[in-house]
């Protein structure tokens, strides 16, 4: 995985401006901030049924990753233990999938 340190949030879009989506059959990832101060819906889209996989942290916060059991083309996670005025950067993809992962910033 990337390192997570250092990189700025853009909070409100599907990636930032200049990413790169990455090239496997994650198709989208959205982060709905509208849940909880401190909890963010994350859904995951994929271009073929699969388990997914995400994995997010933030500059001075652990890194820390949910995967799903279930094969669908579209997931969602609550992801948790989120810290007021923290950057936090999320990845997405198929486990074992060599292709880059999704990634997006998020606030």
């Amino acid at each position: 995985m990337v390192a997570l340190a250092g990189l700025t949030a853009v909070a409100g879009c599907d990636r930032a401006p200049n990413e790169p989506a990455g090239t496997g059959d994650v198709t989208g990832l959205t982060v709905d901030a509208t849940a909880s101060p401190f909890v963010r819906v994350v859904t995951v889209t994929l271009a073929r049924a699969a388990a997914a996989r995400i994995t997010w942290g933030a500059l001075g916060t652990p890194v820390l990753s949910f995967t799903t059991d279930t094969s669908s083309t579209t997931h969602r996670f609550l992801v948790p233990r989120l810290r007021a005025g923290r950057e936090y950067t999320i990845e997405a993809r198929i486990p074992a999938e060599v292709a880059p992962p999704f990634r997006t910033r998020f606030a």
